[in-house]
């Protein structure tokens, strides 16, 4: 119970701080890009957070070069990444 009011709160303190469109593709993109490279949950649980992180490191200094807004380009990055592995699975199946 103490887990889901603390999740609770953190979701709903990043949608106030952050956005819902950067704290949903951030929750959701990509948990959805490791669920097609990963076979277990607990693959998943390592695999989504480096997916995460890399899209942020990656989007952001391309954010602050080109002047884009870097919530927005770190969701891009993340439906991209999701898009291309969801590819790639669609091929190698």
């Amino acid at each position: 119970l103490e887990i889901s009011i603390a999740m609770g709160l953190m979701i709903g303190f990043s949608l106030h701080c952050a956005g819902i469109l950067y704290a949903f593709g951030c929750l959701a993109l990509p948990a959805m890009a490791a669920k097609s490279l990963c076979r277990s949950v607990r693959g998943m649980l390592i695999v989504s957070p480096v997916i995460a992180l890399a899209a942020g490191l990656l989007s952001f200094p391309a954010a602050n070069a080109w002047d884009f807004p870097p919530g927005q380009l770190a969701v891009v990055s993340l439906s991209l990444l999701a898009g291309i592995i969801w590819g790639l699975r669609a091929l190698r199946s």
